[in-house]
């Protein structure tokens, strides 16, 4: 199968890697484009093809997000001119370069937000905590394997997995209320 993961080359791993991370990115932006309009999955859906068509144009190490919302707003014209609705697009360049500029420095706080107030909230539990909830989550390690690993039964492990899960959540939420998930 030439297009399995394990097949794909290198340089199609970087890109799909990519093209993952700046998923809610790139539909934040096409959404931007469309207020109102139910068609921007299908758009983001027509972005994602084009950009795989031409991923061996981008430059690994230059800034993806910029060269993905550029396509992008290409891609939304194609698909408003083909559905002879581009009336309510704005189509002064100079305001859709702006928004283009603000959503590329706007939405990489906005959009790795959860994450890295999880990772901060990660390093604020104590080591054998942490570790507990990485093995658990991240290396997918069952109950039974840390149990047998750490000499704790699986209902301590339960109870103590739930109420790290509460933490995680509470310390989350107050962070992302804050603004202070980079801090």
């Amino acid at each position: 199968m030439p297009d399995s993961p394990e097949n794909l080359p290198a340089i199609d791993e970087e890109f799909v890697a990519e093209l993952t991370a700046n998923q809610p990115a790139l539909h934040s932006f096409i959404v931007s484009l469309m207020p109102g309009d139910s068609a921007s999955d299908e758009v983001l859906q027509r972005t994602n093809l084009t950009l795989w068509r031409k991923r061996e144009t981008y430059q690994s190490g230059t800034n993806f997000r910029a060269w993905a919302f550029e396509c992008a707003k290409w891609t939304l014209r194609a698909y408003l001119k083909e559905k002879r609705r581009s009336s309510w697009l704005i189509v002064d360049d100079e305001l859709t370069r702006a928004i283009t500029e603000r959503m590329v420095e706007r939405i990489p706080v906005e959009a790795d937000a959860p994450q890295a107030a999880l990772r901060m909230c990660l390093e604020r539990l104590r080591p054998m905590d942490r570790e507990l909830v990485l093995s658990h989550y991240e290396e997918e390690e069952t109950l039974a394997e840390v149990s047998k690993r750490c000499g704790r039964t699986i209902g301590t492990l339960k109870v103590t997995l739930f109420r790290l899960r509460a933490a995680l959540r509470r310390c989350i939420s107050d962070r992302l209320a804050t603004g202070a998930a980079n801090t």
